[in-house]
């Protein structure tokens, strides 16, 4: 919760004034993990919630625009070597 504090996140993105033209950065809970979610990987945006598509359509990422934090699930079954789902949460923040 320190992290969220650090960057101003307690507000959510859409009071921090987070644009969809711009990238996320997002990080994973209980990690260093980080990773950048980018305009044009932006499936649906709401009011509430921005929903996101990364490697070719095996993840989605739904991020609450009130809280900052985000669900991201792969589903890695699909690939010729299939491995497991993963489900990862945590905050995200406008990138800098």
């Amino acid at each position: 919760m320190m992290w969220l504090a650090a960057v101003g996140l307690a507000t959510g993105l859409a009071a921090a004034g987070a644009s969809l033209d711009a990238p996320l950065d997002c990080r994973v809970e209980g990690s260093d993990d980080r990773f950048l979610l980018h305009p044009h990987q932006l499936l649906k945006a709401t009011p509430s919630f921005q929903v996101f598509i990364l490697m070719d359509g095996l993840t989605l990422a739904v991020v609450n625009r009130d809280t900052g934090r985000f669900n991201r699930l792969s589903n890695l079954n699909l690939l010729p070597d299939p491995q497991p789902p993963q489900f990862f949460h945590g905050y995200c923040q406008p990138a800098p």
